[in-house]
């Protein structure tokens, strides 16, 4: 019954707060640097990357295929096409190599980014604050410290999931499918697989389970205790195992909350779409009239011009949506604060910024 009483009290206590901080009262410059602080932390973060080779180089197997399959059983030489197929991916290797270092490079900055805003976003919420500057300066040692920690922590997974992925290529390649090929069968392969699979899944698990206590328990106990990653995972921990059941009912709450979080999110963003529609329609429809009245030697020099238009607006609109989701965040970072605050009154952050 106390289990549920703190769980309650933290809360209703989130959503209290998050409403003072986002509502009263409304200030539209606030909810904009504060959405930005609360992306950079990776709590409205999502993206994707898609890779693909180029075209040309596409073409050019195509065509080297289609030769070898017309040509003489006498004539055909895999030899050749692999020899050609190389040769012109040696020309964009130095390419290839060039775009993988700078994305390497993006990640390690946006790694570090997020490391920092961690603190900038707690800070924020704590003090009904919308700074980036001062904080950015204050939470530097914290923000480096917090950054290798989590870099050594990514490279052990990598290392692990390498290990997983080569362990399940090797149990496949035991199944005889790439000598055999379909005299295999198909449930031998995926048999094969499921041991690869299993190791995949509790290692996500973990993954989650770690990034949990790093940013619900640990970022805490550094904001307040100082830089120190190691130190702080240990006091972090050390609160956890004292608080097991509380916890353990924490990460069940946490779950359901993020699930009706993110159901009312979309409904919300799906009535502001229906609403955008109407003048996005007028908008778009006025375009064309525009279009269609003009001369058709100023329709290159006008798509240009609506181009140049649409990028900026385009990111107008992806921002507007990233914005509504700014009380569900503020909330899912003052309820794992609160709740803190209530199984070890020593990381009552909220509490120690009223005394000072």
């Amino acid at each position: 019954m106390l289990m549920m009483e703190k769980i309650t009290e933290s809360l209703i206590a989130s959503i209290e707060w998050a409403a003072t901080l986002c509502f009263r009262p409304f200030k539209f410059k606030k909810w904009i640097i504060l959405s930005f602080c609360a992306l950079m932390a990776g709590y409205l973060a999502g993206g994707s990357y898609n890779f693909s080779l180029p075209n040309d180089y596409k073409q050019e197997v195509k065509k080297q295929v289609s030769h070898a399959q017309s040509a003489k059983p006498s004539s055909f030489s895999p030899e050749k096409i692999i020899g050609k197929a190389a040769d012109k991916i040696k020309g964009h290797l130095f390419i290839a190599g060039s775009l993988v270092l700078v994305f390497l490079l993006i990640i390690l900055l946006s790694y570090w980014l997020w490391a920092r805003f961690q603190f900038i976003f707690l800070e924020n919420v704590i003090k009904n604050d919308a700074s980036i500057r001062g904080h950015f300066r204050k939470h530097k040692a914290a923000g480096n410290s917090l950054f290798g920690f989590s870099l050594i922590i990514g490279f052990l997974t990598l290392l692990l999931l390498g290990l997983i992925v080569v362990t399940g290529f090797n149990a496949v390649i035991k199944t005889g499918v790439f000598t055999e090929g379909p005299k295999v069968g198909i449930l031998k392969v995926i048999f094969a697989c499921l041991p690869s699979v299993f190791w995949f899944l509790l290692l996500i698990f973990i993954c989650g389970i770690i990034y949990m206590i790093l940013r619900d328990f640990m970022v805490p106990v550094m904001y307040k205790d100082g830089p120190g990653a190691v130190l702080a995972w240990e006091k972090a921990i050390a609160i956890i195992a004292a608080n097991k059941k509380d916890v353990l009912l924490y990460v069940v709450f946490k779950f359901a909350v993020s699930l009706v979080s993110t159901i009312l999110y979309s409904m919300i963003a799906l009535a502001a779409f229906v609403g955008l529609l109407l003048p996005l329609g007028v908008l778009g429809g006025a375009g064309y009239l525009i279009f269609l009245a003009l001369p058709k030697f100023i329709h290159l020099a006008y798509f240009i011009s609506v181009f140049i238009l649409f990028v900026p607006l385009l990111f107008s609109f992806w921002y507007f949506f990233i914005c509504l989701y700014l009380p569900f965040a503020v909330f899912a970072r003052t309820f794992s604060l609160k709740f803190i605050g209530r199984i070890d009154n020593e990381y009552n952050l909220f509490k120690i910024q009223t005394i000072e």
